[in-house]
């Protein structure tokens, strides 16, 4: 599991304007996207400044490397595992949201967004973005849902950056 408690440290230490949820999906979109990894550009891009910052190059890194490995480690930063069902998928939606901006603002060409499987991938990302988390209720069942949905979008993120970075395979699930 990504360390959660470390990265909103990290965030906070450094005033940043969003959560580790925020950030995690800004930068995988953006790597999806086939983004400038240079430190200066990334921030730039990203955060609307120049951090030159060593924890947040390896932030960077660590979720580069896990998209691109091929044991597909790759998990979603999200509420921790003692959360309810409505605070994790407040930290859905909010990755999701944070994914298709940095997917964006990574200047992806047009041809290749236009791909079937990126399309659709594109089109139920930002449906689930646009979930009414205010109608999920803390019980199993919804809870069960959203790991679900959360295993969905983690398989899309992957299916994004590879189709889109030439990387392994995917998983069969």
């Amino acid at each position: 599991m990504v360390e959660q408690t470390y990265w909103s440290g990290v965030i906070e230490a450094l005033s940043l304007d969003l959560n580790c949820y925020q950030l995690h999906g800004l930068i995988t979109g953006y790597l999806s996207g086939n983004g400038d990894t240079t430190p200066a550009q990334w921030t730039s891009v990203l955060l609307d400044q120049v951090i030159d910052d060593s924890a947040l190059n390896q932030f960077m890194s660590d979720v580069a490397q896990s998209l691109s490995s091929d044991d597909f480690s790759f998990e979603l930063l999200l509420a921790n595992e003692d959360a309810s069902p409505s605070e994790i998928a407040e930290a859905l939606v909010a990755w999701v949201q944070s994914f298709l901006s940095g997917f964006g603002l990574a200047g992806v060409d047009a041809k290749k967004a236009s791909l079937s499987n990126i399309k659709e991938a594109l089109v139920d990302l930002t449906a689930i973005g646009q979930l009414d988390v205010s109608q999920i209720e803390d019980n199993n069942h919804e809870e069960n849902r959203l790991m679900e949905v959360t295993e969905y979008v983690r398989t899309l993120a992957m299916l994004i950056y590879t189709e889109l970075n030439g990387s392994t395979s995917l998983p069969s699930r």
